[in-house]
């Protein structure tokens, strides 16, 4: 090595060791009065750097190829590595030692995929340091020389770059939002400043995992309380602890047994909070149908409440009507609630819920989940969910799927005054007729009079317009070309010059967001059940979609105080959210429910 690399050594020895640890100790050609950079002039960083419990701290280096970091921790490494490249913020993270520097770094392979976890925590770290955006770290990363200096890899697209503070626990990520703090603080009058990201304020700070915290408790208090059980003196966890353990359950896809014991592995966790699958279990054999829906009524009511005074609703709001499976594995007889599934399920048999929700926003809410079998009176069924949307919000329309396409339902829509579309099935002959006419045609809509099941033929249209969806899945062209279009109906009057099919389809596709949260809710917010019950399995749905709401209305209340624009993204993801639930070392103590409901608008609605 040469010695102009010797002398660099050294001054980083000087500045990395002399400002933090001993400053009696210097390299012997040296004196602490040296002219060189010193981490004192820039910004202290304690002498020390652990987390609770000395978890997550610093270890001791043995001394290599140049930068050296013999027994300096990560904010100090990174500090030195920095000057030492010059500050090239990339080249400084590739050179640390990060398997030493951060311990335990082999328990968190699973961060990723793609990378593994020490190429993860360099990606993280140059993300949360650098001032470019995801997309021109994105763009960085296609660039071999540019992975080559990181020490990473593979490419990393911007989606994935989004996501990775969400897969750190929050203690993990309180501890990165320490290490970068002190890090920009120390850097931010060197030279070469302009090129990291701006230091945190105290208030953006305050409002990371903390915040996310914070929000999480206030919504537990205002809506978990609503969700009361027959526990007897024999039981000593509490109300909030035990929801919790079903979020645990939902994060992890599991059973409540699992996450009754992965619970009792929480650091924090004490006597009292111990849940016994088995008490579980004994507490929804206790409920029915009626019980549940009362409960989570009034759950969903709270929320709503906050959404009303943060303007949530207006005056142009949408619902949709739609309906989802919820598989069930074992036989088909063990309810009459199990129905077949439609064909080209993974599950012969299943729950069905048809949900009430307003659609159209960047944040969709569900307002009403309702167990339902292949005899359900649709009609009927139409009727009450709307009459329940109309005491939340006004609206002006409403979507419905094919499963909808029926004379009781129209006629109950017809009822309510509401402007509607339904998706039509692709079978008929006015239908095919109409589908084989566009084709013929090759025009972007075609419409129809039509009025279902002897309704007046000049009140209703059937039309039908390309499906981009339909479209987009195929690979090549369908051997029928009919098969591209969709059919919708709708009572809105197509003659009129100012309708446009073809925007009323591109509104009806703001109810596909429905199907987004369908899987968003299954994904994230389901836990596992194998009751044969209907009440067990309403209640594990319905605390999904109170879950699932409880998450849209955090993304509310946060865009709101910092101005986060939902249109873009949204401003908590969901399983941060979520793991803001299940880590929290705070049990709080839920006020009883009301013992009547003030809010007029869960007098009405369907028995379940």
């Amino acid at each position: 090595m040469s010695d102009e690399s010797d002398e660099n050594q050294t001054e980083l020895y000087h500045f990395a060791r002399g400002a933090f640890v001993d400053t009696d100790w210097f390299p012997g050609d040296l004196d602490e009065n040296d002219d060189v950079v010193r981490v004192s002039e820039a910004g202290q960083f304690p002498e020390s750097y652990y987390l609770e419990d000395g978890d997550w701290g610093a270890a001791p280096l043995v001394p290599g190829d140049d930068p050296p970091y013999e027994g300096v921790n990560l904010p100090q490494a990174l500090y030195a590595a920095i000057h030492w490249a010059d500050g090239d913020l990339a080249r400084a993270i590739g050179r640390l030692p990060l398997r030493d520097l951060f311990i335990g770094v082999e328990e968190h392979e699973d961060l990723s995929r793609k990378l593994d976890a020490l190429e993860f925590f360099r990606v993280y770290l140059y993300l949360r340091l650098t001032d470019e955006s995801e997309t021109d770290v994105a763009k960085n990363l296609d660039d071999a020389e540019f992975r080559d200096r990181l020490k990473v890899t593979e490419t990393v697209s911007q989606p994935t770059l989004n996501r990775l503070g969400d897969r750190l626990t929050e203690r993990q990520m309180r501890y990165f939002d320490r290490v970068v703090a002190q890090v920009l603080t120390a850097i931010k009058d060197s030279h070469y400043a302009d090129q990291f990201a701006d230091l945190p304020s105290p208030d953006t700070e305050e409002r990371k995992p903390p915040y996310i915290k914070r929000l999480s408790r206030e919504l537990r208090a205002e809506v978990f309380r609503h969700l009361s059980f027959d526990r007897d003196d024999s039981i000593s966890f509490k109300r909030d602890f035990l929801l919790r353990v079903f979020v645990s359950a939902a994060i992890h896809d599991i059973h409540m047994n699992q996450a009754c014991e992965n619970m009792e592995l929480k650091p924090w966790i004490g006597a009292d909070n111990s849940v016994d699958p088995s008490n579980v279990r004994h507490q929804l054999l206790k409920f029915d149908p009626d019980t549940v829906t009362r409960m989570f009524r009034q759950a969903n009511g709270a929320l709503f409440d906050i959404a009303f005074e943060h303007e949530y609703f207006d005056d142009t709001n949408e619902v949709a009507i739609d309906s989802t499976d919820w598989g069930w594995y074992g036989q088909g007889d063990a309810s009459r609630d199990i129905q077949k599934t439609k064909p080209q399920r993974n599950f012969y048999y299943s729950w069905q819920f048809t949900t009430l929700a307003l659609v159209g926003t960047n944040t969709p809410m569900t307002m009403r989940a309702v167990p339902t079998r292949a005899d359900t009176d649709k009609g009927t069924l139409v009727r009450r969910l709307l009459r329940y949307a109309a005491q939340v919000t006004s609206f002006n329309r409403a979507y419905l799927d094919s499963g909808f396409y029926t004379t009781d339902s129209v006629r109950a829509l017809e009822s309510t005054g509401t402007g509607f579309i339904i998706q039509a099935p692709d079978t008929g002959q006015k239908i095919e007729g109409l589908q084989r006419l566009a084709v013929a045609k090759e025009s972007e809509a075609e419409a129809v009079p039509h009025g279902l099941g002897g309704i007046d033929d000049e009140k209703h249209w059937l039309f039908t317009v390309k499906s981009q969806k339909r479209s987009r899945l195929r690979q090549g062209e369908p051997d029928d070309p009919t098969d591209n279009w969709i059919i919708f109906y709708t009572n809105i009057p197509l003659d009129d010059d100012d309708v446009d099919p073809l925007e009323l389809a591109t509104d009806f596709r703001n109810r596909w967001g429905v199907e987004t949260s369908y899987r968003k809710l299954k994904n994230d917010f389901l836990a596992q059940s194998g009751s044969p019950r209907l009440a067990t399995r309403m209640f594990y749905f319905k605390f999904a979609v109170l879950m699932y709401n409880m998450w849209t209305v955090a993304n509310v209340l946060g865009a709101e105080e910092l101005d986060h624009d939902l249109s873009s993204e949204n401003f908590v993801k969901a399983n941060r959210f979520t793991r803001a639930f299940e880590d929290d070392e705070v049990t709080l103590d839920l006020a009883d429910p009301p013992e009547t409901l003030d809010s007029s608008w869960f007098s009405q609605g369907t028995s379940h």
